[in-house]
């Protein structure tokens, strides 16, 4: 079928037997940036009956500002869902170094910018080597095109989105901001890429303080633990005031562990963590 987007055009849009596409893609009258569409090509008799095909057009691509790799901002690993915190790395990302110091998250900081299939993107942090972003909660499963812009310098990057892939907040390979605790005591720690969540967020939003536990946005998905392969039960998992893609997640070391380091391991929608270590503790 033909696209709906003004700069890219199809042909033919119709036909019988084999045929050849032609895509054209103009850049006129366009801003620089990362501009997305979807080609949708349906056959009565096929098998799918229909297939989408993301479409990007890159407008002022600059030799001088690249991306060479992105990751789960918690865990590192190639994970990546919907209203997840994105590490993105790469030369030239952004002009000079800035915090988000603001509620929401901003979506322009210093002149660096970035956008997930065409969305914009809330920015927590920027540098020229390396920007921390929030993939926006609008983000569909599926092939994913990221953008960022520096004052008008444009690079893009290719990327798969599942609707969960958590990673949790380590510090050399230690669960924080609790690394340890006792056997039956509940301990709590953070995560993110635990996918769409409810009652829903807005991209670059927090929960408004006023909100009782039972209204914290948590994942829509399930979400299970467990300690050295020991369930662990999650006494509580949600957005608190003041997180924004990151969700709070308190549970309880199972009583029959004893002292020792034991890998933790969170699991939301059927989708996996890498382990991150927890020490139980003797009693005192």
């Amino acid at each position: 079928m033909p696209s709906t987007q003004k700069w890219l055009t199809v042909s033919a849009v119709s036909g019988t037997g084999n045929s050849t596409l032609t895509l054209r893609a103009s850049a006129a009258g366009l801003s620089n940036g990362v501009y997305n569409a979807v080609l949708s090509i349906a056959a009565t008799n096929a098998s799918p009956q229909a297939v989408q095909i993301p479409v990007a057009l890159v407008v002022g691509a600059s030799s001088n500002i690249s991306i060479t790799g992105i990751g789960n901002a918690a865990s590192g690993a190639q994970v990546f869902a919907p209203g997840e915190l994105m590490a993105v790395y790469g030369n030239n990302l952004a002009p000079t170094n800035a915090i988000a110091g603001i509620q929401p998250l901003p979506l322009i900081l210093a002149g660096a910018s970035a956008t997930v299939d065409g969305v914009a993107a809330p920015l927590w942090f920027i540098s020229p080597g390396q920007i921390n972003l929030q993939i926006p909660y609008e983000t569909s499963a599926g092939p994913a095109v990221l953008g960022i812009t520096n004052n008008g310098e444009v690079a893009s990057y290719t990327f798969n989105v599942t609707p969960t892939g958590p990673g949790i907040f380590q510090y050399q390979g230690s669960m924080v901001p609790e690394p340890s605790g006792t056997a039956g005591q509940t301990v709590f720690g953070f995560i993110t890429g635990d996918g769409d969540v409810t009652p829903s967020l807005a991209s670059g939003a927090t929960s408004s303080p006023e909100a009782t536990i039972a209204q914290l946005p948590h994942s829509r998905q399930a979400l299970t633990m467990t300690i050295g392969g020991e369930n662990a039960v999650p006494s509580f998992d949600g957005i608190v005031s003041g997180l924004i893609g990151v969700t709070q997640v308190n549970f309880v070391i199972p009583s029959n562990l004893a002292p020792g380091t034991y890998p933790v391991v969170v699991t939301v929608g059927g989708v996996s963590s890498a382990p991150v270590n927890l020490t139980v503790t003797a009693p005192m």
